[in-house]
């Protein structure tokens, strides 16, 4: 997997326990970048890292991404809205679990529920 600016293989996948401040962003139009994914995510609260993954070939987004904040606040400010829309898509957002649950959704067999 590929992000803007940092680059990762599967064989690094972090196997982390989850993160409460850590939001799996899906659905992302090919066309959002990191910075428009932050300007976004940033009116919620205050963005710790942010990213979109991209294909490590074509470099094209991948279509989902993740933000973390410093702190819940910013999570449950997202949560408390139900519609997201981001350059003309709706996005639908989890909670990152880690790794493993990122890649069962790129392989369209995760199931988010919030």
């Amino acid at each position: 997997m590929d992000t803007e600016g940092s680059q990762s293989s599967l064989s690094s996948v972090d196997n982390s326990p989850h993160d409460p401040c850590k939001m799996f962003i899906g659905g992302l139009s090919w066309q959002t970048t990191q910075e428009g994914l932050n300007e976004y995510f940033c009116k919620f609260g205050e963005v710790k890292e942010c990213m979109v993954m991209r294909d490590p070939v074509t470099k094209r987004s991948r279509g989902f991404g993740f933000v973390t904040y410093i702190d819940q606040a910013g999570v449950d400010k997202v949560l408390a809205q139900n519609r997201h829309e981001l350059d003309s898509k709706t996005v639908s957002l989890c909670l990152h679990l880690n790794a493993q649950a990122t890649l069962l959704y790129m392989g369209k067999l995760f199931t988010c529920y919030i």
